[in-house]
């Protein structure tokens, strides 16, 4: 019932550094461009996984889907918390 549980979780605690490895490979490109290239380094890091379930857990589309939705909510967080940092450091809050 809970197969799912391990690869959910080590596709979670790879991607705060997946995406920091995109948005320093790959500066000139968009939010979607990014998104695709977390989403190629992520399949190409997840062999063990795709062993397990006898397929590229990323060709499942509501695989990628939910896994595009926790980019997004990764890269949220990471924005709001940059945000708040800068304000924090600013000369008004000093």
């Amino acid at each position: 019932m809970l197969a799912w549980l391990p690869i959910g979780l080590k596709i979670l605690g790879m991607l705060p550094g997946i995406i920091t490895a995109v948005e320093t490979l790959v500066k000139d490109k968009k939010g979607p461009d990014k998104q695709d290239a977390a989403i190629a380094l992520l399949g190409n890091l997840l062999t063990d996984a795709e062993q397990l379930y006898g397929k590229p857990v990323l060709d499942v589309p509501e695989v990628e889907s939910a896994v595009r939705s926790a980019i997004d909510a990764v890269v949220h967080v990471q924005n709001v918390l940059a945000k708040y940092k800068a304000q924090q450091s600013s000369p008004a809050n000093a």
